[in-house]
Parts: structure tokens; sequence; C-alpha cells
């Protein structure tokens, strides 16, 4: 079967240092894959490279069989990739349904995004019903209306989800999704991610340090480690790697 996401060779410097060494991964429609390491492995490069905020060197990626290499992000995510970051990327006066509903115009592509972020720009009956749809499919419902500012980081992840979701993606990069929640949070966004992904048809890549919820999300692995992928498989068959538990784990073997 084709992959919906195949990426092959990819090549990153920065001056001396080699961010991405000839890394090659791919992700099936509707899977959800993990890829775990040490921080300064390469992970947020790669994935700046899959959705056009960098550009690779040398290699190339495909997306369900067309090269994307030389598209912006803007044309990348038309095709059908969404991302989130490890770092909230929203804006603090802005509610949540204002966020959905500027990434309805967005994908539908024939608002003004100017207008939007003035709020100039009526919503219509059924950008307002597809948002509404969202919000009570990520329990959002009742802070629909509420600024991001006034919201917990848990609470802020999920509209940033949402925000991804609302532009109707075929691939998910999730950057540390769970980054500054604790265990609870972690295992209920878990789940709620593999429920929405499941219904929704929607391929993920998750760059994650939770082992429980790389674990619980991802059907198999990727780890990497200086710029290079060193494990591949599922989570227990890595870890139990020497390579993987001396680069990730840090043990002595």
């Amino acid at each position: 079967m084709t992959a919906l996401l195949e990426v092959r060779n990819l090549r990153k410097r920065f001056g001396g240092i080699r961010a991405l060494d000839d890394v090659s991964l791919e992700v099936r429609a509707n899977e959800a894959v993990g890829l775990i390491g040490p921080n300064g492995a390469g992970k947020t490069t790669l994935f700046d490279c899959i959705s056009g905020v960098q550009r690779a060197d040398r290699g190339r990626v495909d997306l369900a069989g067309e090269r994307i290499d030389d598209l912006g992000v803007y044309r990348r995510a038309r095709l059908g990739i969404g991302r989130t970051f490890q770092r909230l990327e929203l804006f603090s006066a802005m509610t949540a349904r204002e966020h959905m509903l500027v990434a309805e115009r967005e994908r539908r592509g024939d608002g003004s995004l100017l207008k939007d972020l003035l709020w100039k720009g009526a919503p219509r009956r059924d950008e307002i019903a597809r948002v509404d749809e969202l919000l009570d499919e990520l329990g959002l419902e009742e802070l629909a209306d509420a600024p991001i500012e006034s919201l917990s980081l848990g609470q802020g992840r999920l509209v940033e989800l949402g925000r991804a979701l609302m532009r109707g993606p075929r691939l998910l990069l999730l950057d540390e999704p769970s980054s500054g929640l604790d265990s609870l949070e972690s295992a209920r966004l878990a789940a709620l991610l593999r429920d929405i992904c499941e219904r929704r048809q929607i391929a993920t890549l998750v760059v994650e340090h939770d082992l429980e919820l790389v674990h619980s999300l991802a059907q198999r692995v990727y780890v990497m480690d200086f710029g290079s992928i060193i494990g591949a498989g599922t989570l227990e068959d890595v870890l139990g790697e020497s390579s993987v538990r001396r680069a990730y784990l840090g043990d002595e073997v």
C-alpha cells in the first residue's frame, strides 16, 4: 500500500551542524506513528521540512504519491497537512470559536484573513454549525466564547488541535501535544486524539517525550538521535535496542 507521507533521505544543515542526516520514514493512511528521541535529535526540524517551514538541502517529501518539496506552507496545508506546535501559537485575545472560524475560512479559501482577524467578516450558518460540531467533539462548547488567555494550558492545546482539524487534514503533525500537561490530562488527550483521528480517518505523526501517550496512541515508532533514524518498530521493540536505550534513556549498555 502506498504511504500517505513518504520522506526519503532528507538532509538539512545549519552551518556545520547536520540537523537531518538521510532521514527516511513513512506514515500510511489512518495510521498513528510516534517519533521519539532526546532533545536536539532533529525531530522539530523534520516537522519543519515536512510542513514547509524549512526546505531540506537534499531528499524528498511525498504526500499521497505527490512530491511537495517545492511547495510552501500554505500549499502543503491545502493538500492536507495540519500541524500543532510545542509552544502554543494562538491569539490571546481571540476566543476558541474565533480561532476555528478563521481556520474554516482558510479551508474554504473564500474569506479575507484581514477581515477575519478584525472580525468584520460575518460567519455563515454552515460555518457556525461546523465549528460548533468540533467544539462539542473537543469538549470545548462551554468555553467557546472565552478568550484564550483565560483558558488553561490543556484547554489551549485543544483549541490549537481544533484549529488544525478545521482545515480537514489527512495528516496531523503533533509536536509534543502533552507538553506542560499532567499525567491525567495527557491520558485524556491521548484518548481524544485516538477517537477523533479514527472517526475522521486522519493519520498522525506525533513527536512526544511522554512514552505512555506514545504507547497508547501510536501503532509504531521511529527513534531519532543526532539527526538520524536509529530505530523503528513497535515501542517495545525499539526500547529493547541498546542503541536506543543509550541515546534516549541514557542507559549504560
